[in-house]
């Protein structure tokens, strides 16, 4: 996998008209975990499409890895990435939160800019 190129594939999908929605829905303060969790709810599709752009460019040694392991955690790193890059958001910090498997762990906070 191009870490790269899979950039881009998130950004064809979380365009700003897709961050400001899933904006809308959620606190000032929030952290990447809720972002990522309200995405999926609002925009399915598009989720599933980077979901299915992601898998088709993993390697056979690591399809058989649990898909939560390497898929997921892979993807929603680079989501928090290119929020990172958005300009609707400030970066404020690290937390411990359940991701969308319910398991602990660490995650971006973010802050919406008025």
């Amino acid at each position: 996998m191009n870490e790269k190129d899979d950039l881009r594939e998130v950004e064809k999908v979380l365009t700003p008209d897709v961050i400001d929605k899933v904006l809308e829905t959620l606190k000032d303060e929030f952290n990447s975990h809720d972002f990522i969790e309200e995405f999926i709810k609002s925009e399915p599709k598009k989720y599933m499409r980077l979901v299915e752009e992601y898998w088709k460019k993993i390697d056979e040694n690591e399809k058989q890895k649990p898909i939560s392991e390497f898929l997921f955690g892979y993807l929603h790193g680079n989501i928090g990435s290119h929020l990172y890059n958005s300009r609707k958001m400030e970066w404020i910090g690290r937390v411990d939160s359940e991701n969308i498997f319910g398991r602990l762990s660490k995650c971006s906070r973010w802050r919406k800019k008025q």
